[in-house]
């Protein structure tokens, strides 16, 4: 097992992926609130940290998306179709056969929370998204929408995409989105568009972001969103983006940290990360069963301490995922339909993954 990134990949991007995806990891490992994960109640370093890095994770997940997706974005309208098939089967069918896995996992084991869902709450989330798999339906509505931006070249000219990110930013924090009508995860969707268009700019319009008064502006705009969050949250505010005002602050320090994280992500190279970060996508449609099968072994054992929970559940959520890809990759049904990946010939070959979104998280399951 070599701790390097996939052939022809970039190690900084790869590192970025392997960050995110530690974020990911460790906030659903501790629990978004005292109902899931390790179900911890009260004000904890745990919850402090998680509530710390709720406008970064599933931001940095999909400035990243939308920066590879710009190395090779859609070039017209004739292959709009051939790219919604790809991320058809990349992002949607995956959820098939995983929505009604996790579904029923949590029937038999009573979910995090101990409220174990119904036939109709697992029908509904292919509809209305489920648990951490949310994210794929939103990402897919953005890429939907940002292929017909690029087959009409409405983001070719840099006042063409800082018209789409102003827009973007503008629809998501005055915009609720009823829960009755929330398809796909529209109200995700909303969330991750300005991040994506973020990461596109970052690679198609990098000579404009880069001069160093841009870049002052985007740390200064974090960091002074960031110490606004902080001072709530040590006032025992709650930061969750449910108001406008707080979505706003959200934008700002989502849009102000990842475009930072960025601009030093030559420097923050790590050869483990980056290889973490390679299967992320992985890693991100099955994190969730393996740290809750460590939760059991380890009830089932005895075994209460945080700090072992904690740290199992970690180990057990990131490096059982990635022995499941290399195990089964190499066999086309579990390789298409469960990790969304292309067929391999059928002499077989390395697996290699196309660009993984990110992240869990978000709106609900941030």
């Amino acid at each position: 097992m070599t701790a390097l990134p996939r052939r022809g990949r970039d190690a900084s991007i790869e590192t970025l992926r392997g960050l995110a995806v530690l974020m990911l990891v460790g906030a659903h490992v501790y629990g978004l609130d005292a109902g899931t994960g390790m179900a911890v109640s009260g004000d904890t370093v745990g919850r402090y940290i998680n509530d710390s890095l709720e406008y970064i994770r599933m931001p940095l997940f999909t400035v990243i998306s939308g920066y590879v997706y710009a190395m090779r974005p859609v070039p017209g309208w004739p292959a709009v179709p051939t790219f919604l098939k790809a991320k058809t089967r990349r992002l949607l069918l995956p959820l098939i056969p995983l929505i009604a896995l996790i579904g029923l996992l949590q029937m038999v084991g009573g979910g995090a929370s101990n409220a174990a869902p119904s036939v109709s709450d697992i029908a509904r989330g292919y509809l209305y998204g489920y648990s951490h798999l949310w994210f794929l339906e939103a990402l897919f509505l953005v890429m939907t929408v940002v292929a017909v931006l690029d087959a009409t070249q409405r983001l070719e000219s840099l006042r063409g995409w800082g018209a789409t990110l102003a827009a973007g930013v503008v629809v998501y924090v005055l915009v609720e989105v009823p829960s009755a009508i929330d398809f796909f995860r529209l109200s995700g969707a909303l969330l991750l568009f300005p991040f994506f268009i973020l990461g596109y700019g970052l690679a198609r319009h990098r000579d404009a972001l880069t001069p160093r008064p841009v870049v002052a502006v985007l740390v200064a705009a974090f960091l002074l969103g960031a110490t606004a969050q902080q001072v709530m949250l040590a006032n025992g505010m709650d930061t969750s983006p449910s108001t406008i005002p707080l979505r706003a602050l959200a934008v700002v320090v989502g849009l102000g940290g990842t475009a930072s994280l960025f601009y030093v992500r030559r420097l923050l190279v790590n050869r483990p990360m980056a290889w973490i970060g390679a299967y992320a996508f992985t890693i991100y449609l099955l994190h969730t069963i393996a740290a809750a099968g460590s939760r059991f072994l380890l009830d089932a054992g005895g075994v209460d301490s945080r700090v072992a929970v904690f740290s199992t559940g970690m180990v057990a959520a990131i490096l059982l995922p990635i022995a499941f890809e290399r195990l089964f990759g190499r066999y086309n049904p579990i390789r298409v339909v469960l990790l969304g990946e292309k067929p391999l010939p059928r002499r077989g070959g390395p697996t290699t993954a196309d660009n993984a979104p990110t992240g869990a998280g978000g709106a609900t399951n941030r």
